[in-house]
């Protein structure tokens, strides 16, 4: 039960819900459970002391100040005494976030880069902070409402300066921390699409934007640098039939209403069988290629 509820999280926190933090803490968890009763012992104390210093890396804390600003705001959102307390530790939030940014200028220089965004990300942050005294707390509910929406934006920005690092450091990591999906990713290409419903007035359009892995790059897949050798995309440059399951997938899309699709490292072939494959859909559906590059 326990190692289910962890792999729900790592789902949860790696997809609908993306925090790199959490799912940070439920990886140490499950291999710490499994490194414990000695289940693929080597792989689990591997993954633990990769993620050892993460745990007590300056985006750690600046996770934890984060948090403390979301207790802030949902503070603020129960009764006035709670929004009293809350604007009460402001001063703290503030000594923390100045704490955190003096600190980040003595890092070693291979995460000087990240240092710098941190301490870019805290500054802009402390901009929606206010110095507010305990006893002076804002009454009006309008200067209420705008209090949580600086904090809110705060709270974004430091969190967002965490995903990126966090990201930056799990992608950098010697040993994978999952293993390979080899034949359980039953997708074309590496990268699934992206979509979005843009507002235009009171109009929106589906729009979806795809990397459908140039054929030219098929040799990161056969090296295995993404655990993906032996999924579907091995099978299917080998049997010389991803161009037809790739557009397969395009014509799904277009059957689902999506009004643009941005396609990314197509090929000639490609291009033309995708052609081949619309001009019973035109002129509704029309191809417009750009950039010099096509192979």
């Amino acid at each position: 039960i326990f190692l289910q509820s962890v792999e729900k999280n790592l789902e949860k926190f790696s997809g609908e819900e993306p925090n790199a933090m959490k799912y940070v803490k439920r990886l140490w968890e499950r291999s710490a459970y499994l490194a414990e009763r000695g289940f693929d012992l080597e792989w689990n104390l591997s993954i633990l002391e990769a993620l050892r210093p993460l745990l007590g890396h300056w985006v750690a804390e600046l996770n934890q100040v984060a948090a403390h600003v979301e207790t802030i705001i949902n503070m603020m959102q129960s009764s006035h005494e709670l929004f009293e307390h809350a604007c009460a530790d402001l001063p703290i939030l503030r000594q923390n976030l100045s704490r955190l940014k003096s600190r980040l200028h003595n890092i070693d220089e291979s995460e000087k880069q990240a240092a710098e965004d941190g301490r870019d990300s805290i500054a802009k942050a402390m901009e929606y902070i206010p110095e507010l005294l305990p006893e002076s707390p804002p009454e009006a509910p309008k200067e209420k409402d705008m209090l949580r929406t600086f904090l809110h934006k705060a709270q974004l920005l430091l969190e967002s300066c965490v995903e990126t690092v966090l990201i930056g450091k799990l992608g950098s990591f010697e040993v994978p921390v999952a293993k390979p999906l080899g034949k359980l990713w039953t997708f074309p290409s590496d990268h699934p699409p992206i979509a979005a419903m843009l507002k235009l007035g009171e109009n929106s359009i589906k729009v979806a934007s795809w990397n459908v892995l140039n054929r030219n790059y098929y040799k990161y897949i056969d090296k295995d640098t993404q655990g993906l050798k032996g999924s579907e995309i091995t099978m299917q440059h080998e049997a010389g039939t991803r161009e037809s399951k790739i557009i397969e997938k395009i014509e799904e899309m277009l059957q689902n209403d999506f009004r643009i699709l941005c396609l990314q490292e197509c090929w000639p072939e490609l291009l033309q069988q995708l052609g081949e494959a619309l001009e019973e859909r035109q002129p509704e559906v029309q191809m417009h290629c750009s950039g010099e590059d096509k192979n």
